[in-house]
């Protein structure tokens, strides 16, 4: 049905009201999003800041769990209990520098500092990558890749996400990143710092293609008697 919709756009100038928790689909169909709760609407606007918000909500049905809002950069959403706090985020090249800029098919780490406030439980750490649409390309967390992570409060700690090749094309993404418990942020939030940090993909180590991701096909010619 997603397609049916791009290519009714496409041919007419009619306009549509999509009802759905595809959130992949609304940030492509979309010019405009409108979040309900219960009849009442909580926010429109902008898809990807409301989508932000229905994230945000989700995150807050945990019975008492007081949760705040802070500015991130760019003015994206930043928000959770705090009991654990996402300092900074860097993206490292294969040689461990910092940069905002790398090549497809290269190795890429995403290096998050965390620090905890106080005892909490084996934290969460996921990871998320989006492109220029707001699609999501790419996550998982510690807790799906079976690597528990415990910190000692007051004290820093660096998770890094080891990639050893980037395959995807040439463009603009972001990367989300966020401290939990077990499997998602809907049980409690730390920490979700929404597209803290912003990269891009310039050219290819080896071989040109179009498109998102970086298949590496081989190609076989033989004569067919």
């Amino acid at each position: 049905i997603v397609n049916l919709l791009i290519e009714l756009q496409r041919k007419t100038q009619l306009s549509f009201i999509f009802v759905s928790h595809d959130l992949n689909a609304i940030k492509v169909l979309s010019d405009q999003a409108m979040l309900l709760d219960h009849g009442q609407v909580i926010e429109s606007g902008d898809p990807e800041r409301v989508i932000n918000s229905y994230n945000f909500l989700l995150a807050r049905k945990s019975e008492g769990q007081e949760l705040f809002v802070q500015p991130a950069e760019d003015q994206e959403m930043s928000y959770g209990n705090f009991k654990v706090e996402i300092i900074t985020v860097r993206l490292l090249d294969k040689e461990g520098r910092e940069s905002e800029i790398f090549i497809s098919g290269q190795p890429f780490i995403i290096e998050t500092l965390l620090r905890a406030k106080e005892e909490v439980p084996e934290i969460t750490v996921g990871i998320l990558i989006r492109d220029r649409f707001g699609q999501d390309i790419f996550g998982t967390n510690s807790c799906h890749l079976n690597k528990p992570v415990s910190l000692i409060p007051g004290k820093t700690y660096a998770v890094q996400y080891r990639i050893d090749e980037l395959n995807i094309g040439s463009g603009m993404y972001t990367v989300t990143v966020a401290a939990h418990t077990e499997e998602t942020h809907l049980s409690e939030c730390y920490h979700w710092a929404d597209r803290i940090r912003k990269f891009e993909i310039v050219g290819n180590s080896d071989f040109s293609f179009v498109g998102i991701s970086r298949l590496k096909p081989a190609i076989e010619v033989h004569p067919v008697d």
